[in-house]
C-alpha cells in the first residue's frame, strides 16, 4: 500500500460511520461505557489510585500501595495499568476524571485498532474490497467491543499488537526494527498478561512472512535469521523489565493457581471446543474462522498451510491452551490476541470466492468437522451447526456463480447486524448510579476526617466498589479486588479470621459486616444508609448518605503487651480465633497466655423456625431447595443485642451453593469451576442491632450440612480492646513508600501493624535498622523497648532493582539495533 487512494478513504469513512453508530447504540440507555462488573470495580478505579498517588508523591515508579488491601506491593496491581502508556497519558489530564478517561480511551483504542487493521490488510497486498470485509470481521469479533467496556486489559493492547504485526512487515521489507521493538514494548507495558500470547502471535506471523518470502531455507540460515528477528522483541522484553521483574516476583507469591484438577491425558485428546470460537472470552468469531483454516490446508502456499496447522493446534489440543495459560487452567481468553491470524485465513478464503475453491474437498472436510463437533457437544454447538451449514452453502453458491461481490456485501451486512445485536450483552453502569456513587461529597468528607492521620479505614456500604479510595489518600482500605494480592493476607482473611466468602472468587476481599473483623482491621468509618451494626453510630450526613463511626476499633499501628504463641493459637477455631486476635498479638516466641473466652455456645435446638417457604425441604442434614427461598428463625430476647456466630460445613456440588443470613452471604462454587473457592465451611458473624430474628435466604440446590454450631458474645466484652494497647501516632508527612511514626511505649512489647507481611520492608527505630517478623499470622511486626521512639517504615518492591538494571541494558541494545547494527556483529 503505497498511499491512501479514494477507495480507501471511502472504506475508512464507512468504518468510522459504522463504529460511531454502534457506540451510540451501546450508550443509548443513558449508561457509562463501562460494565457494572470488573470495569467499575477494578479497571477504572485502580488506575485512578495510581494517578492520585503520582500527584501526591511525584513518583512515576512507586513501590507501595498503602491505601489498598491494607497496604501491599503496588506491583500486585500492575495488571491494571501501573506503567501502561495509556494510563500514563491520563497523568497529564488532572481535570478529567479517570472514569471519563477510561471510557474515551477504550473507545479510541477500538477505533484505532479497526483503522490499523485495515491498513495491515492493505499492506499484505489485499485489495480495498477484501481489506474492508476482513476489517469488518475483525470489528465484529466480540472480544474487541465487549471487553472495551468489561475487561479492558483483554483488548487494550490491540493497537500495539497490530502495529507490531505491521512492524513485522517493515522488518522484512527494509530491516526496520524500531516499530517491531517499540510496539512490543507498548504491548507489555499495557497488558503484561496478554503480552505472552501477543508475542507468540507476532512470532507466528513473522514465521508466516519468512516462509512466504524465502522459497529455499537452510537450517543454518533459519537459525541466524530467527535470532535477528527475535532480537528487537527480546530487547523490548528487557526494556520492560522495570515492570516485568517486580510483577513476576508478585506472581510467584501472590496468585493461587486453579483448584480444578487437570487430567493430563484429557489435555492431549484433540477436541473442537466451539466456545473457543464463539465466546466473547475466546475468539468471538464465526464459522468462517474454521472454514478459513480448512480451505488453507488445500492451498499450495506453504505459509498458509503452516499457519493453518498452528491455529488448528490451538483450538484442537487443550494442552496448547494450558501452556499458553501458564499451566494454571484451560481457558479460551488466552486466544484473543490470535484473532488477527484467524482473520488472515478468513480473508484468504474470501479472496478466492470466484470459482477457485475446491468444493469437493471443502464438503468432505466440513462433514468431518461437523461430525467431530457432534462427538464433543459443547456450549454453542447447536448455533454452530446452523452457522456452519449456512456458511458452506453460501460459499458454494457464490463460488459456483462467481458472486464474490454479493458474498462480500452479505458478509459485511450480516456481521454489522450481528454486532448491533451482541452489543446488548453487558450490564453497563447507569449514569445515575455513577453520579450518586462518585459524588459522595469529598469536601465534606475531608472536613470531617481531615485531622485523622492515623491511617483510618473507611468503606462505602452503598455500593460494591471495594477499590475506591476517598479523601485524596488520607483514608485507607483493608479490602481489595485484584487478580493478584498478598497471599498471606488473603489466607488470613478467609482461612484464619474465617470471614464469610460472598463471591465466587477468593481474590475479592470485600467490605463486610463482620464486627470482629471491622474492629481488628481499624475500620473506624463506614459510609452508608440505615446501617445497623453493633458499635457503629451515625455521626454525620455526607451529601445524600451518612457517615458512621466506631471509636472502639484497634489502631492501624499500635504497641501490644498481650501475646499468644502461634502453635497455641492454631489450636483454636472460629469464632474463638476472632476473639483472641482482638485481644492478643500472635507471635513466634514462647509465651504463656491464660486465655479465657467470653464466647458462649448455644444449643441449636433453642432456635425455632417461624416461617419457611414451601420450596424448601429439610430431611435430617440435607436441605433441598427447588428455587431461591427463605426461612425465618425467631431469636430469644437474650440474643437480640448480642453478636451471634454461626458455623457449619457443606459438601460441594456441581452447582454454586449460596446461603445468606441477615445480609451476610456465603458462597461455595461449583467444584468443577476453574476458580473453585473451596469455601466448604460457612461462617457467619451477625452483628445487627435490635435483631428479632434470623432471615435465611437459600439459593436453588442441594445442601448437605454437618457440624452446625452457634455461639454468642456480648459487645461489651470487646468494646475496650483499644485501651489495652498503645496507639502509634502516624506523622502527616507519611507519603508513598514511607511511613513516619512515633510512640511512647509503656513497657517492652511488640510494635504491631495491619500491613501484610512481605519482603522488601526496611524498619528503623530511632534511625537504627532492625529486623521485622510476621505477627498475627500475616502482618508486619517487631519488638520494641519501653520509651519514646521515632519509627520509619519504608518499602521497595522485590526485584525492582534488577528490573531497572535490565531495562537500562535493554535501552542500550535498542539504541544500537535501531541504527541497523546487529549485536552479534558488534561482539
Amino acid at each position: 500500500m503505497k498511499k491512501v487512494n479514494k477507495k480507501d478513504k471511502i472504506y475508512l469513512l464507512l468504518l468510522s460511520i459504522i463504529f460511531i453508530s454502534i457506540i451510540v447504540y451501546i450508550l443509548r440507555n443513558n449508561t457509562l461505557y463501562g460494565s457494572i462488573l470488573d470495569w467499575n470495580n477494578q479497571h477504572s478505579v485502580i488506575p485512578d489510585y495510581f494517578r492520585t498517588l503520582f500527584y501526591k508523591t511525584n513518583n512515576l515508579f512507586p513501590n507501595l500501595a498503602l491505601n489498598l488491601g491494607s497496604g501491599q506491593n503496588i506491583y500486585n496491581y500492575s495488571y491494571y495499568g501501573l506503567l501502561s502508556p495509556i494510563i500514563l497519558v491520563s497523568y497529564l489530564l488532572p481535570f478529567i476524571t479517570m472514569k471519563t478517561f477510561i471510557q474515551v480511551s477504550s473507545i479510541m483504542l477500538v477505533y484505532s485498532s479497526i483503522l490499523l487493521f485495515y491498513y495491515f490488510l492493505r499492506l499484505n497486498k489485499y485489495n480495498e474490497n477484501i481489506s474492508f470485509v476482513g476489517t469488518i470481521c475483525f470489528f465484529a469479533s466480540t472480544p474487541l467491543l465487549f471487553h472495551s467496556h468489561r475487561h479492558i486489559m483483554f483488548m487494550n493492547y490491540f493497537p500495539f499488537l497490530i502495529l507490531a504485526l505491521i512492524g513485522v512487515l517493515k522488518y522484512f521489507e527494509n530491516n526496520n526494527k524500531k516499530l517491531l521493538c517499540i510496539s512490543t514494548l507498548l504491548i507489555i507495558l499495557t497488558s503484561y498478561y496478554y503480552s505472552i500470547p501477543s508475542i507468540f502471535c507476532i512470532v507466528i506471523f513473522g514465521l508466516y512472512k519468512y516462509i512466504q518470502i524465502n522459497k529455499k531455507i537452510t537450517f543454518k540460515k533459519f537459525i541466524s535469521d530467527s535470532f535477528k528477528f527475535l532480537l528487537p522483541i527480546m530487547c523490548a522484553v528487557l526494556m520492560s523489565s522495570i515492570l516485568l521483574v517486580p510483577t513476576f516476583m508478585t506472581l510467584l507469591s501472590g496468585r493461587d493457581g486453579s483448584n480444578v484438577s487437570i487430567n493430563l491425558m484429557e489435555l492431549l485428546v484433540p477436541k473442537i471446543n466451539i466456545k473457543y470460537i464463539y465466546s466473547s472470552y475466546g475468539l468471538g468469531l464465526t464459522s468462517f474462522s474454521l472454514i478459513g483454516i480448512l480451505y488453507s490446508f488445500k492451498t499450495k502456499r506453504k505459509e498458509n498451510i503452516l499457519l493453518s496447522i498452528i491455529l488448528s493446534l490451538m483450538i484442537l489440543f487443550p494442552i496448547v491452551n494450558y501452556i499458553l495459560n501458564a499451566t494454571m487452567y484451560v481457558d479460551s481468553k488466552v486466544l484473543i490476541p490470535f484473532i488477527p491470524l484467524f482473520i488472515l485465513l478468513e480473508v484468504e478464503l474470501f479472496n478466492n470466492i470466484n470459482n477457485k475453491i475446491n468444493i469437493k474437498y471443502l464438503l468432505i472436510g466440513s462433514i468431518f468437522i461437523l461430525s467431530y463437533v457432534f462427538m464433543f457437544k459443547t456450549e454453542y454447538h447447536f448455533i454452530f451447526y446452523i452457522d456452519y451449514i449456512l456458511s458452506i452453502i453460501f460459499i458454494i453458491v457464490c463460488n459456483k456463480f462467481k458472486l464474490n461481490k454479493v458474498f462480500n456485501i452479505i458478509v459485511v451486512t450480516s456481521l454489522i447486524i450481528l454486532t448491533f445485536i451482541l452489543s446488548n450483552n453487558d450490564n453497563l453502569v447507569p449514569y445515575d448510579r455513577y453520579y450518586n456513587d462518585s459524588n459522595i461529597n469529598q469536601k465534606e468528607l475531608t472536613k470531617l476526617i481531615n485531622n485523622d492521620y492515623n491511617h483510618t479505614t473507611l468503606y462505602n456500604n452503598n455500593h460494591d466498589n471495594v477499590n475506591e479510595i476517598y479523601n485524596n489518600l488520607n483514608i485507607y482500605s483493608d479490602y481489595i479486588y485484584s487478580s493478584i494480592g498478598n497471599k498471606l493476607y488473603n489466607k488470613f482473611y478467609f482461612d484464619i479470621f474465617e470471614n464469610n466468602m460472598s463471591y465466587r472468587n477468593r481474590a475479592l476481599l470485600t467490605a463486610n459486616k463482620n464486627i470482629m473483623h471491622l474492629m481488628f482491621s481499624n475500620n473506624k468509618y463506614i459510609i452508608g444508609d440505615d446501617l445497623n451494626i453493633i458499635g457503629f453510630n451515625k455521626t454525620n450526613i455526607i451529601g445524600n448518605t451518612s457517615l458512621y463511626e466506631n471509636d472502639d476499633v484497634l489502631p492501624f499501628m499500635y504497641v501490644s503487651y498481650n501475646f499468644m504463641n502461634n502453635n497455641d493459637f492454631d489450636k483454636y477455631s472460629f469464632p474463638y480465633n476472632n476473639e483472641i486476635l482482638l485481644k492478643n498479638t500472635i507471635i513466634n516466641s514462647n509465651v504463656i497466655n491464660n486465655y479465657i473466652s467470653n464466647i458462649k455456645e448455644i444449643n441449636k435446638d433453642e432456635f425455632k423456625i417461624k416461617e419457611i417457604d414451601s420450596n424448601i425441604e429439610i430431611n435430617n442434614n440435607t436441605i433441598n431447595v427447588s428455587k431461591k427461598s427463605k426461612m425465618i428463625i425467631d431469636l430469644d430476647d437474650l440474643y437480640k443485642d448480642k453478636i451471634i456466630f454461626i458455623s457449619f460445613n457443606l459438601e460441594p456440588q456441581n452447582r454454586d451453593l449460596i446461603i445468606d443470613i441477615n445480609g451476610v452471604t456465603n458462597k461455595l462454587t461449583n467444584k468443577n469451576w476453574k476458580y473453585y473457592n473451596g469455601n466448604n465451611t460457612f461462617n457467619y458473624v451477625i452483628g445487627d442491632k435490635y435483631k428479632d430474628n434470623l432471615i435465611i435466604t437459600i439459593n436453588k440446590g442441594k445442601y448437605i450440612i454437618s457440624d452446625l454450631k452457634i455461639y454468642y458474645l456480648d459487645y461489651n466484652d470487646i468494646q475496650d480492646i483499644n485501651k489495652n494497647v498503645t496507639r502509634v501516632n502516624i506523622d502527616n508527612k507519611t507519603i508513598g513508600d514511607k511511613i513516619y511514626a512515633n510512640v511512647n511505649v509503656e513497657k517492652d512489647g511488640y510494635f504491631v501493624t495491619t500491613i501484610p507481611y512481605d519482603k522488601g520492608f526496611t524498619i528503623k527505630i530511632d534511625n537504627n535498622k532492625i529486623d521485622y517478623e510476621i505477627v498475627n499470622k500475616a502482618f508486619v511486626g517487631f519488638k520494641i523497648n519501653k520509651g519514646y521512639h521515632n519509627v520509619e517504615i519504608s518499602y521497595r518492591s522485590p526485584g525492582k532493582l534488577i528490573g531497572i538494571i535490565f531495562s537500562l541494558i535493554g535501552i542500550v541494545i535498542y539504541l544500537i539495533i535501531r541504527k541497523g547494527k546487529q549485536i552479534v556483529n558488534i561482539v
